[in-house]
């Protein structure tokens, strides 16, 4: 795709400058043409320009620069040229105030959205289904639900659209019964659920804890896609389902679908939880298939796999293979190596993934994190006694302890980060 628009940006500036020689280029459909070209390929410098140069600026040749700053999340040149275009006189059809809505839902501004649903009653445009499509999704995002409510009940024929944003406007409010209810009504009315509609309702299920109804929504999805199978796989692993999150991938994987990080991620815990070591390998190739083993997340969550497995040599290798070493892996090697009961059998294990760490990614002070903990694990070998510590880990500066023993950390003093 970025090649397509390189090319066709390319095109559209020598198309461009043939209709500047001849004198027609800010002109009527051309000069239109122009500018909707250059906007669609995300070229904002050109676009601009051409719009500038317009002879006669109208709602479609707005329409594409308002489209463009949409796409771009440029919110607030949306609403600049919104206003400058009904300062200029040009009138906004359906489609401008669909993209200003928009805008405002995504950065919940329902002031200025009320506004905009004050210029579409003056121009006759609230029973234009588009229109309401647009309202209802922005007063759900701004989570004003009661007039999102008013306005779908208003509706004459809500659109699938329409229904949808509701659905997800409860959600989001904390409202399951009442979307799901919503969800129920749209079906009944002999609307069918798109993707997204499904996804949300399944949401809303999994949520109230109705796994039943969540899997008989699935069952009902044409063509299920990666989405919903992760809002199923975390759904019933996150309950305790474990073993049934694992069938779940592995039918996903069945079906031909793409595991994505948060997939992995999601599967690979309730495997932990399992210690399903042949499980784990599965999910391990599957990763690696995918190219997604580098992946920080996809990495600390197999280290806890391998960990839970008591597997911390494999756990070893995923963590050196990693190009980049942060708090969260540090972190989760730690955890296994504490789990496992290395601190006192095996003292010098994270002394050996030391040079691991001598990477230009990884950052200088989470080596000097990862060194002090060294040092305290020496401490409590030679004590010969499994002990908490605390780790002071990454830039956040967030104090992690890993427990590796009965003892309390109140009881036992370690070297500040500090005296690395």
């Amino acid at each position: 795709m970025p090649q397509r628009l390189s090319h066709a940006s390319k095109s559209g500036r020598i198309i461009h400058a043939q209709s500047l020689k001849f004198g027609f280029a800010s002109k009527g459909k051309l000069g239109n043409a122009i500018v909707d070209l250059y906007a669609k390929c995300g070229n904002v410098d050109f676009a601009e320009k051409a719009f500038a140069r317009l002879e006669k600026r109208d709602t479609l040749a707005c329409n594409s620069v308002l489209s463009m700053y949409s796409r771009r999340e440029m919110f607030e040149n949306v609403v600049k040229c919104f206003l400058s275009m009904q300062i200029g006189g040009v009138l906004p059809n359906q489609f401008t105030n669909a993209i200003v809505l928009s805008v405002c839902g995504r950065v919940v501004d329902v002031g200025f959205g009320k506004q905009v649903h004050c210029n579409i009653i003056k121009m006759g445009f609230e029973s234009n289904s588009f229109s309401e499509g647009s309202l209802i999704d922005m007063y759900a995002k701004c989570r004003n639900v009661l007039d999102a409510r008013r306005i779908l009940d208003s509706a004459e024929d809500p659109d699938t659209v329409s229904w949808t944003a509701m659905i997800a406007g409860y959600v989001q409010v904390g409202l399951p019964d009442e979307a799901l209810r919503v969800f129920e009504d749209m079906q009944n009315k002999g609307h069918v659920p798109d993707h997204v509609a499904f996804v949300t309702a399944i949401s809303a299920c999994v949520g109230l804890g109705r796994l039943d109804d969540a899997r008989h929504f699935f069952s009902q999805m044409p063509n299920p896609n990666a989405v919903a199978w992760n809002v199923m796989i975390s759904g019933h692993a996150q309950r305790g389902y474990v073993i049934e999150a694992v069938v779940l991938f592995q039918n996903m994987m069945k079906g031909g679908i793409k595991a994505t990080r948060s997939t992995l991620g999601t599967v690979l815990s309730a495997i932990a939880s399992l210690a399903n070591y042949g499980h784990g390998l599965q999910v391990h190739a599957q990763a690696t298939k995918q190219g997604l083993d580098s992946n920080v997340y996809v990495g600390s969550s197999l280290i806890n796999m391998y960990a839970k497995c008591q597997k911390m040599e494999a756990a070893e290798e995923v963590f050196n293979a990693l190009p980049e070493k942060n708090s969260v892996l540090l972190n989760a090697m730690l955890g296994g190596y504490a789990q496992n009961g290395y601190a006192c059998q095996r003292p010098n294990y994270p002394k050996r993934m030391d040079k691991a760490l001598d990477t230009e990614k990884t950052k200088a002070r989470e080596r000097d994190s990862w060194r002090w903990c060294c040092r305290c694990w020496e401490a409590a070998a030679e004590a010969e006694e499994e002990n908490a510590f605390s780790v002071l880990c990454g830039e956040s500066e967030q104090v992690l302890y890993v427990q590796l023993g009965e003892r309390s950390k109140a009881s036992w003093h370690l070297p500040k980060l500090a005296s690395v």
